[in-house]
């Protein structure tokens, strides 16, 4: 997956968007729709609300060491990816507003984010 020069993501969590994206057929065809809980290139669990997830995501792991993927069998799935801690934003169209507000990370998102993406 190539990344940007100027951010600097976590290694375990580009591993983890990778393992999504090459398993992306199979998980889209059983949990299309919903957000997954990937830990150390393994999914974990499974939800239905991104707010949610978040939520219990944080009751066993540290902030910058899990994903959450919205899943879906589109490239859209995987085109915003939020690194926490500083909740980074790498890429953000504009229908990942909702994803990342569930989160509670609307303020970040809007003082993060340049054209295009207001």
């Amino acid at each position: 997956m190539p990344t940007d020069a100027g951010i600097n993501v976590p290694e375990s969590l580009m591993k983890n968007l990778d393992w999504y994206i090459a398993n992306q057929q199979e998980l889209s065809a059983k949990y299309n729709g919903k957000i997954l809980l990937i830990v150390d290139q393994a999914l974990v669990q499974v939800f239905d609300d991104m707010g949610e997830a978040y939520t219990k995501a944080l009751e066993s792991y540290a902030p910058g060491t899990f994903t959450l993927q919205p899943c879906s069998p589109d490239a859209d799935s995987y085109t915003l990816m939020l690194y926490s801690p500083v909740y980074t934003v790498i890429a953000c169209p504009p229908q990942a507003r909702a994803i990342a507000s569930a989160c509670g990370l609307h303020n970040s998102i809007q003082r993060k984010i340049s054209p295009p993406y207001k």
